[in-house]
């Protein structure tokens, strides 16, 4: 069997991927492209039996155009995917009269239903345009003029034959008052008879009307008294033609009433032939006259000759009434006909069958109960048989009944011939064999669909006596015997099972004859290590004593059975241990799916808000409103609403949300999207009651207030301290005349300054462990340049990155810079030269790099800066060993010192 192929039309790729899965897992075969244009293109080449289209495409064409477009040029379903949609969307969709919708994110079950009632609609539709066409086909094909009208007496359909008869086209015909259209007058006066549709909507049931030329039975062809004898057609070009016609009502399956049918049927030619006939009849009596003459000299040779013939008759009318009994009473219809085909007897039970009486058929040729098709078909068999005298026999076809049905009938007759060996006609009888051909028809007709779907099953099927022997098989996918299928033929069940499911089967076979009732049978089939599983399906057969059995490998559910079972108590155990984990947290939990209602929740959620209900009774109930309803316990209800709302739109991740409630609790809110195969399947919500936490946090913050007021006390009176220190040493200076003397005060007091110039930035910022060391150096070099005269010769380059010491790497640091920028001031630049001092501070890998450097006149060549007797460098020997760093010094082109140390851990 084909799969049913379905092409989706999705430009979202996780969408369109996950629908293509769910499709084919379902057992449908699937295409996929991503526009209205690949979708236009892909149906050019191959025809789908559904499309599947998303209403918002990219490109030219959207997906309302592109099925605009298929409905044009293919005959094609379609059902629409939407997420959402506005009102003008949805009106645009419903004029391309798709076969469904599905809403985005898809439900297997109901994209399989979908996709079932789309094809079998559009099958159906198929079917009915079908039948209409046929109907509308066979309308235009019969010889008969037909018009319908409706209640009002408005035309809504013509045939050609009406169109020829009435002179009007059916595009005009159509939408006109069926008096304006079908114009009819009384054969006499030429009267227009007005008010026909009107006449038939009132009675409700057919009326017939016949033109007669000659003479007429009152009452014998109109069947109401308000309908003149005789009928013209009026033809626009102003000429009229006699016609038969009849006026029905019609009706729907409920019995109410529609219209109007009219059948018309042109007489012109029978019309002239009876003028013709009448004239010969005239001639005839003309001659009549003349034999008459003659026949009373005959007759007085005949009365002696009538006597002895009425004997004769007597008893021949005798024979013929023996005869007549005999034929009126059998079930088929006799007649005979003259050497012309015209019917001169007929039995009564033509009445039974075509529902005429006798004589209305004596006179008129077999063939005028036919179509005109079929009379064609009737004579090229009859023909060739007239004309050689031969009996004919068992001849099928189809007459037309009084009422209008056809009647499927089967003829046989044999040639008459006079004493003389004249051909005379042909005596015969025709059997009415509708039903047979019906049922006929109908057996072959399901016997070729049950064949054809015997044929498409992939499942292979046996034929079983009652005693288990195979009658014949038809083979498919897999074998469910131990025997293949063809040489089971000749053997019995127990030959090809093993003996407790042949048993069983046994078993099954007699339960099906007995109880005619359809077993289902499963069993275990071993074949060497292959171990598979069948189902055995038994049916009463056609004939009597025998079954049929339908195999099928249920190999593979039946290990989807056992998988699934597994994976349900897998997820059972899983869903307790969790279930167990969230009633025993600390914390409140609260689990809501997609519609918003519980999935789970523990006890400690509903102590948090007061909730006198067991957690239990709250699953599956819907707590779309909880925000609503509990925003009055929250001091800013109407921000947490909103945020609540902006959480949820979101979709993103939240921890640590602090929310204060009206009664002095705080509480500390957690949500994560519950994200399963990238759609969001529900949302968790958990609450931790933070209080005592709070109030701690504030204790601990009050006192580490205080502490940082205290340590900025500190720092306040040591930069004091060191100030008036660092005063003492300037004053002192002062009293000095010794310069080597001065100079030594110079530095020390230098060095006070670094150290109090730290406190200074400690006190003033607002971090208490650290120290801005751009902001520290630059002070200190301005505070070191205007101790010196050399400020104005040389010029200072600070380059630091932003970077954070603290107080025990600050101060080396300082002191450094300082003993360095000292003596490049004192030593690197003899008057009058000029030049420039660089000091650097940076990052390298986990390091900092120190560098002050100058553009002086170096150092003296046999200077060991380990070994020197300088306070100064000994200071910055021993202040890089503190910092764990390691001293580099360079000569060339000034001089420069560069320390890298270790980054403090903060």
């Amino acid at each position: 069997m084909i799969p049913t192929l379905i092409l989706i039309v999705e430009d979202e790729t996780h969408i369109a991927s996950n629908l293509e899965h769910l499709l084919e897992n379902i057992g449908y075969q699937t295409a996929l492209v991503n526009s209205g244009e690949e979708a236009i293109q892909y149906l050019e080449q191959n025809i789908p039996d559904l499309v599947l289209m998303d209403i918002c495409l990219p490109g030219v064409l959207d997906g309302i155009q592109t099925v605009e477009t298929i409905r044009e040029r293919f005959s094609v379903p379609v059902v629409y995917l939407t997420a959402y949609a506005d009102a003008e969307t949805i009106e645009r969709a419903k004029m391309t009269e798709p076969y469904g919708y599905l809403i985005k994110p898809f439900d297997v079950r109901e994209l399989a239903s979908v996709i079932r009632i789309a094809l079998h609609k559009y099958m159906n539709d198929r079917a009915l345009q079908s039948q209409q066409q046929w109907l509308t086909t066979t309308l235009k094909s019969i010889g008969d003029g037909v018009i319908t009208t409706d209640q009002k007496g408005t035309i809504t359909f013509i045939n050609p034959i009406a169109e020829q008869l009435t002179g009007w086209t059916q595009q005009k015909a159509v939408g006109k008052p069926i008096n304006q259209v079908f114009r009819v007058c009384e054969g006499h006066s030429k009267q227009v008879i007005p008010n026909l549709v009107k006449l038939v909507l009132k009675q409700q049931k057919t009326v017939e009307f016949h033109h007669s030329s000659g003479d007429h039975e009152p009452g014998k062809n109109n069947q109401n008294e308000s309908l003149p004898e005789r009928f013209l057609l009026q033809h626009p070009h102003n000429h009229l033609l006699p016609i038969d016609a009849s006026a029905s009502p019609l009706k729907n399956d409920q019995g109410e009433l529609l219209g109007v049918v009219l059948i018309i049927r042109d007489i012109t030619e029978r019309h002239k032939y009876q003028y013709k006939l009448q004239e010969l009849n005239a001639q005839l009596e003309e001659k009549v006259k003349e034999r008459t003459l003659e026949l009373e000299k005959s007759i007085q040779h005949l009365e002696a000759e009538i006597e002895q013939r009425q004997r004769t008759e007597i008893a021949l009318r005798q024979s013929e009434e023996r005869f007549r009994n005999l034929i009126e009473t059998l079930s088929d219809w006799v007649w005979e006909t003259n050497n012309q085909g015209v019917c001169v007897y007929a039995s009564p039970k033509l009445t039974d069958v075509l529902g005429y009486r006798p004589h209305e058929v004596i006179g008129k040729h077999l063939y005028s109960f036919m179509t005109a098709t079929e009379a064609e078909r009737v004579t090229e068999v009859v023909a060739p048989l007239w004309e050689n005298r031969v009996p004919f026999h068992c001849i099928e076809y189809t007459a037309q009944h009084k009422e209008g049905y056809p009647v499927v009938l089967e003829t046989s007759g044999v040639p008459i011939f006079n004493a003389k060996g004249e051909f005379q006609g042909y005596r015969g009888i025709d059997r009415d064999i509708t039903e047979r051909k019906q049922a006929q028809e109908a057996l072959e007709s399901s016997f070729a669909t049950n064949r054809a779907l015997l044929n498409t099953m992939p499942d292979p099927m046996v034929r079983l006596s009652r005693h288990g022997s195979f009658l014949n098989f038809k083979e498919g996918e897999g074998n469910g015997f131990l025997l293949p299928v063809w040489k089971c033929l000749g053997k019995t069940v127990r030959d090809a099972l093993p003996p407790e499911i042949a048993e069983e089967f046994m078993s099954c076979i007699e339960q099906t004859l007995t109880e005619e009732t359809c077993p289902v049978l499963e069993y275990q089939l071993v074949r060497g290590e292959v171990v598979s599983h069948w189902e055995a399906r038994f049916s009463v057969s056609v004939k009597q004593e025998e079954v049929m059995v339908i195999l099928r490998d249920i190999s593979e559910r039946k290990q989807f059975e056992e998988s699934l079972k597994n994976t349900n108590e897998q997820l059972r155990a899983t869903t307790s241990r969790l279930s167990t984990l969230i009633e025993n947290l600390q914390f409140g939990v609260l689990v809501k799916d997609e519609s918003q209602r519980v999935v789970l929740t523990n006890q400690a959620f509903c102590d948090l808000f007061n909730i006198d209900i067991h957690p239990v009774t709250l699953i599956g109930a819907s707590f779309a409103d909880f925000p609503y309803s509990y925003q009055h316990l929250f001091v800013d209800g109407e921000r947490f609403l909103e945020h609540h709302k902006k959480i949820l739109a979101e979709g993103h991740v939240m921890s640590d949300e602090e929310i204060e409630l009206v009664d002095g609790r705080t509480f500390a809110r957690d949500y994560v999207p519950i994200v399963v195969e990238g759609q969001e399947q529900g949302h968790l919500w958990m609450f931790r009651d933070i209080t005592e936490r709070k109030q701690q946090e504030q204790v601990l913050r009050a006192s580490l207030q205080e502490k940082e007021v205290l340590l900025k006390e500190i720092h306040h009176r040591v930069k004091n301290n060191l100030q008036i220190v660092s005063s003492l040493l300037k004053l002192q200076s002062g009293y000095i005349e010794d310069e080597q003397a001065v100079m030594m005060f110079t530095d020390c007091y230098n060095r006070v300054r670094s150290m109090a110039l730290i406190h200074e930035k400690l006190y003033r910022t607002e971090d208490l462990a650290y120290i801005n060391a751009p902001d520290y150096i630059t002070s200190l070099v301005h505070n070191l340049m205007s101790t010196y005269d050399s400020m104005n010769r040389v010029q200072m380059q600070v380059n630091v990155a932003e970077i954070y010491l603290d107080i025990d790497t600050a101060i080396p640091c300082g002191l450094i810079i300082t003993e360095l920028v000292s003596n490049a001031m004192k030593h690197a630049f003899p008057p009058p030269a000029q030049g420039v001092i660089s000091i650097e501070l940076g990052q390298e890998g986990e390091e900092l790099l120190l560098a002050v450097r100058d553009n002086g006149v170096g150092l003296p060549g046999h200077l060991d800066v380990e070994e020197t007797e300088s306070l100064g460098l000994q200071l910055v020997v021993n202040l890089t060993a503190q910092l764990e760093g390691e001293l580099t010094v360079q000569s060339e082109g000034g001089t420069c010192f560069a320390i890298a140390f270790p980054q403090p851990e903060p």
